[in-house]
């Protein structure tokens, strides 16, 4: 029995649109699978598990090779034809580095599959777990590692691990008839499939199905049931149109109304948000042209398939209202934008549940998708009897599992800068990629538990979401305190949650470098509500220096200036950010900053006419950088050599004139490297970050600190 299904890439989209249809995509939204079939070679090893199983377990070292397909071809023909555990062999053979981007894997790709296609000899060897024992590794039972025999060396794959199943209990039989994968074709050992009597149902080919839907709902009302923090009342305003979707027989309808009206009606009405990427395609929009059309209704044939997805999605949860930005923003009116896009915050906070497209590079892709089930899900192995292990079953878990935190992170809706803020900011989550996943202020799911097995790459629960901590830090108040009255604790929080936003926020894209400090504005405007502080250029006046200590990420290796100013800002720098001292659990400060008043900038050149300049004033021990050396002058020397280093912001620009220390975190300096600024005499630029390490021990500390802390040898400076 061949198992018809999508042969695809890990991680990869394959969009279920009308255009698919030509291609025979479309028919797999009513195609299923079946988990654990397998074929000769693998029921060996099956067989060989289940039988030698408490061995095996009780040994204190235990290590078994198996002998497999004779070559690279016959395992890619057993996975074709729908082998579980081949799948699982094959792809952690080709694919060994999902955290590259698509051109890279795609050139990797290309070249472990000719390597394996030419290959003989396939191995597996599993052994006993080796490493070490964590919240996500604790049920790991054995390593399962594969290979393949090229000219002169092996080819190994991916490490899996073969984990004991907690929500399994029914055993497995390893004596089922086997089933060729023709009936036309005589039994061939190396394709024939046992299908095995298995704990599970029949698992759809596509996202779309009744199944996928009805998954969906599940989520729903266990969070509106059971989820305390989900169910809170929301006190945010309304948006100030929404989309009301209706079913026509077969077809659907979208007309625009005005919340208002609905208000008379439904006090608090129920509506869903898309989060969505535009792509750059050709889109029916909300323009003052097309609003007496919009107010009329239209098909959702005449809309991009994402939005017409999220109609139908909209429907099957039961809703029948919906935002989509391009449909409830005037497209060409500059006040409505700017008078919609300062509601933002409270448009994702205050949905029922936002339908995100995560995999869609374009509103043309739709939301749903072909998979292969067999790809993502584990494969049972072998059923721990109730004599023997309380009635589980040991699964091998694909590769994907411990690749989780990249899987959800490299897809292309959560690579846009301006998407950050719609993935915290909404109560409830529902992600369409190649599975289906779910977030929410109190859990994360996905059909194929991504979250729940996740490897290394993924450290929930222990470090929780930022959704779920920007719930326990803003929206529950940090611990239900009051607004404006925050204790050192849980302004501590605050500063934590803000860095971990910014580090993810650098990291995405934006199309318009200018919009650095715009596309986080509804975070902002959350967390003033909460805290009463002041944000001057995405930098909390709050416990302002250790936001002051910020670098380029390692992979951020020639950023532009964004136009943005100050540049003592991460927003005046395009890509991705960290900040060292963020780490620290004890900060002590050497300098004292300040936002500069109008005095302060007395000497300071600058229009009077405009605005004042975004300023610091920063007193503290300057130290004058020594070019030649590249530390300041009369730094002192370590017995281990000099630890002092500055890391540029951009290439190309003035020299640093001036080390200026900040912050001291054992035994490390913080600060940053500056030069005079030709925008404005008198005032100084943040032109890169700087530390040292240059003492090891409390006498060292003591020894060194009047050198950067000493009051009497303290200047005060303008940092624009």
């Amino acid at each position: 029995m061949k198992q018809d299904r999508p042969l695809q890439w890990f991680r990869d989209f394959e969009p279920l649109t009308s255009h698919t249809q030509s291609s025979g995509l479309d028919r797999y939204a009513t195609e299923t699978v079946q988990l654990g079939i397998l074929c000769i070679k693998c029921r060996h090893v099956r067989r060989w598990l289940q039988d030698n199983w408490e061995k095996a377990t009780t040994a204190k070292r235990f290590k078994r090779e198996f002998g497999h397909h004779a070559s690279g071809e016959k395992l890619e023909k057993s996975y074709q034809d729908g082998c579980h555990l081949c799948t699982h062999i094959w792809h952690s053979l080709i694919e060994t580095n999902t955290h590259l981007f698509l051109k890279q894997r795609l050139r990797k790709r290309k070249s472990r599959l000719t390597k394996i296609r030419n290959g003989s000899a396939v191995k597996i060897t599993i052994q006993k777990f080796t490493g070490v024992r964590k919240h996500n590794t604790k049920d790991i039972i054995f390593e399962f590692k594969a290979s393949v025999q090229l000219s002169a060396t092996r080819l190994i794959g991916d490490l899996l691990y073969i984990r004991q199943d907690e929500n399994v209990t029914a055993p497995i039989t390893t004596n089922a008839p086997a089933v060729t994968t023709s009936r036309k074709r005589k039994r061939n050992p190396s394709t024939t499939l046992d299908h095995q009597e298995l704990p599970t149902i029949p698992i759809e080919t596509c996202t779309r199905s009744a199944s996928s839907f009805a998954l969906a709902r599940r989520w729903i009302n266990e969070c509106v049931e059971s989820h305390d923090h989900c169910r809170r009342a929301s006190a945010n305003a309304l948006p100030k149109r929404l989309l009301e979707v209706t079913r026509h027989a077969s077809d659907i309808r979208l007309r625009l109304v005005d919340t208002a009206d609905l208000l008379t009606s439904a006090p608090s009405p129920k509506y869903a948000c898309l989060s969505y990427c535009w792509g750059g395609t050709a889109t029916f929009k909300l323009t003052q042209s097309t609003t007496h059309t919009l107010r009329t209704g239209i098909p959702a044939t005449l809309l991009p398939q994402t939005i017409r997805d999220a109609a139908l999605t909209t429907l099957e949860l039961t809703l029948s209202l919906l935002w989509v930005d391009s449909l409830c923003i005037i497209q060409d009116s500059a006040a409505d934008w700017a008078a919609e896009a300062a509601t933002m915050c409270d448009v994702y906070r205050g949905s029922f549940v936002t339908l995100a497209a995560t995999a869609a590079a374009s509103s043309a892709a739709g939301m749903f998708s072909a998979r292969d089930p067999l790809m993502y899900s584990p494969c049972p192995l072998a059923s721990l009897l109730p004599g023997n292990s309380g009635g589980r079953v040991a699964s091998l878990y694909p590769h994907s599992h411990s690749r989780g935190a990249d899987s959800f992170a490299q897809w292309p809706l959560h690579t846009r800068g301006w998407v950050v803020q719609e993935r915290i900011l909404p109560r409830r989550t529902l992600g369409f990629g190649p599975v289906l996943a779910w977030e929410c202020w109190q859990a994360s799911r996905d059909e194929f538990d991504f979250f729940a097995r996740g490897g290394d790459d993924l450290l929930l629960p222990k470090h929780p979401s930022l959704c779920r901590r920007f719930y326990e830090t803003i929206v529950d108040g940090v611990g239900g305190q009051e607004p404006g009255r925050l204790s050192g604790f849980a302004a501590r929080r605050v500063l934590d949650l803000w860095v971990s936003i910014v580090i993810e926020f650098t990291g995405c894209k934006l199309t318009v470098l200018s919009d650095r400090c715009a596309a986080l504005a509804g975070l902002v405007a959350a967390v003033k509500a909460r805290t009463g502080w002041r944000n001057v250029a995405g930098v909390w006046e709050t416990g302002l220096v250790p936001q002051l200590l910020w670098k380029r990420a390692y992979d951020n290796e020639e950023p532009r200036r964004t136009g943005l100013r100050p540049y003592w800002s991460w927003a005046a720098i395009e890509g991705g950010v960290y900040f060292p001292a963020a780490t620290r659990s004890r900060l002590d400060l050497v300098a004292d900053v300040v936002v500069a008043s109008e005095q302060d900038l007395v000497g300071v050149a600058y229009d009077k006419a405009a605005e004042l300049p975004l300023a610091l004033r920063v007193s503290c021990v300057p130290f004058k950088l020594d070019s030649d050396l590249g530390k300041p002058e009369g730094w002192p020397s370590h017995d281990d050599g000099d630890a002092f280093k500055i890391e540029r912001d951009t290439t190309g620009e003035d020299d640093p004139e001036l080390f200026l220390p900040l912050a001291e975190g054992g035994p490390e300096l913080y600060g940053i490297a500056v030069a005079p600024s030709s925008k404005y005499p008198g005032a100084f630029e943040r032109v890169g970050y700087a530390s040292s390490f240059i003492w090891e021990n409390k006498d060292e500390v003591k020894k060194r600190r009047p050198l950067f802390s000493g009051d009497d040898s303290k200047a005060t400076f303008i940092l624009v």
